[in-house]
């Protein structure tokens, strides 16, 4: 069994993110920002009531960033996902949020695949299992399926060595949440941005608490700010 986090190595995932959806053009960003829960390996929520989760998480949650004046922003169903790796679509099963997108990708100095799960996301209309997805390159928008609103729209990503679970047919998200989580890897290793780790208050309306992006690039644009001849 190939326990090992260190296979995926860093890679441009965030810097890719803001480029493909032209938020650096609107914000100056700066970190990203998560509540515990929505960390790996946490027993802690980020929605709601704050209740425990009934597992520990086996992924991490991406939806929230700060920009260097210190406002704080959320991703919503307007931004479209990249790809983290050079990979190749294995599966593709439903989830409570959306569509979870698996990934396949060679491991550099392993002897199996790493699998990556993007989850709560909307793929893009054609995509099927096979496809080669080009690193930094989007293939899917999140998810805004959601109709509640104690849990804002958000990426979800897992990553496991393949040969640590079940065959690609057999998984679903009931599946993978009986895994034991030793079985998983850490999201983190791929970030290539500072983050800070905030402090969950119950209840909080995180729709009220972050801007969503969209809703910035539009007031910009509307402002028809111009630095040097071109939109900010």
């Amino acid at each position: 069994m190939n326990t090992s986090g260190g296979c995926a190595g860093k890679t441009g995932f965030v810097r890719d993110l803001l480029i493909e959806n032209c938020i650096c053009r609107s914000i100056e960003f700066d970190r990203l920002l998560f509540f515990g829960g929505m960390r790996f390996g946490s027993r802690k929520s980020w929605w709601g009531p704050g209740r425990p989760r009934p597992q520990s998480h086996e992924g991490l949650d991406i939806c929230f960033f700060a920009d260097r004046p210190g406002r704080y922003f959320r991703l919503d169903e307007t931004v479209c996902v990249p790809a983290a790796f050079d990979s190749r679509v294995v599966a593709m099963i439903p989830d409570f949020l959306g569509t979870t997108v698996i990934a396949a990708h060679e491991m550099g100095g392993c002897t199996d695949r790493c699998l990556v799960f993007y989850a709560h996301i909307t793929p893009d209309k054609g995509l099927h299992p096979g496809q080669r997805l080009e690193a930094g390159r989007c293939f899917a928008r999140i998810s805004g399926e959601n109709k509640k609103r104690w849990l804002p729209p958000h990426l979800h990503l897992s990553m496991a060595a393949e040969e640590n679970l079940p065959p690609l047919e057999r998984i679903d998200w009931p599946m993978l949440n009986r895994l034991d989580r030793d079985l998983f890897m850490n999201p983190e290793q791929i970030l290539d941005s500072d983050f800070q780790v905030m402090e969950f208050i119950a209840r909080t309306d995180l729709y009220e608490a972050f801007v969503p992006v969209s809703f910035r690039r539009r007031t910009v644009e509307r402002a028809g700010c111009r630095k040097n001849g071109q939109l900010l």
